[in-house]
């Protein structure tokens, strides 16, 4: 997985960037 720079000051959506990555590694976040 690449490191991104975050610029974006939407945390919803780095939320959901992380979940898509997470639930590709086979894991699901449940926050």
């Amino acid at each position: 997985m690449t490191k991104q720079v975050l610029l974006v000051d939407d945390e919803e959506h780095i939320l959901k960037l992380l979940d898509y990555h997470l639930s590709k590694e086979g894991f699901s976040t449940q926050l």
